[in-house]
């Protein structure tokens, strides 16, 4: 029986609470990786592997809890709203995502830098 101040089924709950505890986990793995890995080659793809499947986990757990109340996306933060109220949660897919961004940024700015150039050099060779 649905207890009247419940949203969301048991039965379809449980299934999210699974995959909370799954995010929690892959957290704490991220969080222990990052104090004691150094951050090699090897150390930042342990890094983005374990941050892929958070944030495919969390937006997993949107999604399926999105069949029961309306949740917007907000820059970094997420609106979940039912007939009741609303609460607003830090968005961990964003943060993780731009942490990425952070952790691979030499990376990311040596292949713009190459891209820049292949196009320059390109422009000059249509140009003459």
């Amino acid at each position: 029986m649905i207890h009247a101040a419940y949203i969301v089924p048991r039965s379809s709950i449980d299934p999210l609470y699974t995959l909370q505890s799954l995010a929690c986990i892959f957290i704490i793995i991220l969080v222990i990786l990052y104090s004691f890995i150094e951050l090699n080659k090897t150390g930042r793809l342990i890094l983005t592997f374990t941050s892929i499947a958070i944030i495919l986990v969390h937006y997993t757990i949107i999604y399926m809890a999105s069949r029961y109340v309306e949740i917007q996306p907000l820059p970094l933060l997420l609106l979940e709203e039912t007939g009741k109220g609303a609460v607003i949660e830090p968005d961990y897919g964003q943060i993780i995502f731009i942490s990425l961004l952070i952790l691979w940024r030499r990376e990311i700015l040596g292949l713009v830098k190459q891209l820049r150039e292949k196009y320059m050099q390109r422009q000059t060779e249509e140009n003459k």
